[in-house]
């Protein structure tokens, strides 16, 4: 290489020894930038996709809703991991609410009126929109002593249905008799109300 071996020196460099750095030390090879190795990315599907057939124009609502999937695979790592995360923080808040409402079914009986009452709320509003009358927050919350009336009433017509020997016997289905009964008269009353009357 143009340099005799005995002279100790490095080619291209001046006499006197290798090429020293700033510190004394010889310089060192320049390092090779790596790739880095991805050890956790995703996994491959398990099933190959099916070919994709043509098929007729998708409307727009079809395209953003494949979009939407081709997007939300797309997230990064870190992304779908905090999206579990809550998901299973939610599904546990949401499988204690459900047990609570079983202990309290439980509790209680299995009688659950809520839905019953939803229905009776919905046809009160219907009717008195169809009566013409005020709405209910217009209208005004009667006194202290009506209350107070009205409880007593309320009381009253529960010591008599408590004293009936086959509410007694079956709680559960003398009230479903007396539903299917009332709903007989409503219906009897009705159909008297829209019956023409004889002259």
């Amino acid at each position: 290489f143009g340099s005799s071996p005995s002279d100790g020196a490095v080619h291209g460099a001046p006499r006197g020894g290798p090429v020293r750095a700033r510190f004394g030390r010889p310089r060192a090879m320049p390092k090779i930038a790596r790739a880095r190795t991805k050890y956790h990315d995703l996994a491959p599907p398990l099933k190959p996709e099916p070919p994709e057939v043509d098929a007729p124009e998708q409307d727009d609502g079809a395209e953003d809703a494949a979009a939407g999937a081709s997007a939300e695979t797309g997230l990064s790592r870190g992304r779908r991991k905090r999206i579990k995360q809550r998901e299973d923080y939610m599904r546990k808040f949401e499988f204690v609410s459900f047990a609570r409402k079983q202990d309290e079914v439980r509790r209680n009986g299995s009688l659950d009126l809520s839905d019953i009452a939803g229905g009776l709320n919905a046809a009160a509003a219907e009717e008195s929109r169809s009566s013409g009358s005020a709405p209910a927050s217009q209208a005004r919350r009667p006194g202290r002593k009506a209350e107070a009336a009205a409880v007593e009433r309320d009381m009253a017509q529960y010591q008599q249905v408590l004293g009936v020997e086959a509410f007694k016997q079956d709680p559960l289905g003398a009230l479903e008799q007396h539903l299917k009964n009332t709903l007989k008269r409503q219906k009897q009353a009705e159909d008297e109300q829209r019956a023409p009357r004889p002259p």
